[in-house]
């Protein structure tokens, strides 16, 4: 029949290998890295990408496009937002369908913004939607076939690909934890995806925080005080307020020595975020006033 679908042996394994491969990901650069690499000789692309979706704010978050010869360790470019009912993602989560799209330019459905800032040149693309137990995540693209158009067996071997994608995101470690008023003092998180934890009024002096995921993490009234962040992700996409207590700060004291408490018995800090702070100074070890804990310097030897 016309519509039957068979896998060759080596789409097969591929399949196999990505599933055993994606349980082990916690990081979303390392998965694109992943999908790219086993789907490449496979549907023969030249880039891939994701986009999730933050349905607090109704927008979509793009990442950056891995593409062939490009270096996937390089510094993540920042997070482009853009409303969630515009473009091929806005079509694909309204319709919840798969956009197969051959030629760029003559579909009206696409964003005309610079989504990556890289000089890659989307020219066709397979949009899948994310879907789990948890709902709409976001959208994958397939990007750019290398041999002739993508067909309708891509499109479904992308959409295989795609549960699993979702399934992996939904079970990452400590993806959308509820930590709330928890006391991680010290606690050693290096490495961990906290997108979408819920880390209010979470105490968290001295813990180590380096290269986890940030996206849409919320620190609102959380105590970052002493916290390392060195090379952290998404940062400029978590949630403060006025009572985040900021990784450098210092308790302030009285004439007598003693740290200041409010009405509510907590020390009274000489720094709290505000909407012009520039969180990436404590993420980032190339920014000009970089800041890290001493402990953590001596940590590092």
């Amino acid at each position: 029949m016309a519509d039957e679908f068979y896998l060759t042996e080596q789409e097969l394994a591929l399949f196999g290998d990505v599933f055993a491969s994606f349980h082990r990901i916690m990081d979303l650069d390392e998965m694109l890295g992943v999908i790219f690499t086993k789907i490449k000789p496979i549907i023969n692309i030249e880039g891939a990408s994701i986009a999730l979706h933050d349905p607090t704010t109704k927008e979509f978050c793009f990442y950056r496009t891995i593409e062939q010869g490009g270096a996937q360790n390089n510094p993540i470019p920042p997070v482009m937002r853009f409303p969630d009912d515009q473009g091929i993602a806005g079509w694909v989560r309204e319709s919840g369908e798969t956009a197969l799209i051959n030629d760029i330019e003559g579909d009206d459905r696409v964003l005309n913004i610079n989504l990556d800032s890289s000089d890659f040149v989307t020219r066709s693309m397979i949009c899948v939607p994310l879907k789990s137990r948890k709902g709409f995540q976001g959208v994958f693209y397939a990007l750019n076939k290398t041999t002739g158009d993508f067909s309708e067996k891509d499109r479904k071997l992308v959409e295989i690909l795609s549960g699993s994608i979702a399934v992996s995101l939904e079970n990452a470690y400590l993806y959308e934890a509820n930590l709330k008023n928890t006391n991680l003092y010290k606690c050693n998180l290096a490495h961990a995806d906290l997108s979408k934890a819920n880390m209010v009024d979470t105490f968290l002096h001295r813990a180590v925080l380096d290269y986890t995921s940030l996206f849409n993490t919320n620190f609102c009234h959380a105590a970052l005080g002493n916290v390392s962040l060195r090379g952290a992700k998404y940062i400029e996409t978590a949630h403060f307020d006025e009572h985040t207590i900021l990784p450098d700060a210092l308790p302030i004291k009285d004439d007598e020595g003693k740290n200041i408490q409010n009405e509510v018995g907590h020390y009274v800090y000489d720094k709290y975020w505000t909407p012009d702070t520039d969180m990436t100074r404590y993420t980032d070890p190339t920014h000009p006033d970089f800041w890290q804990p001493e402990w953590a310097i001596e940590r590092q030897g």
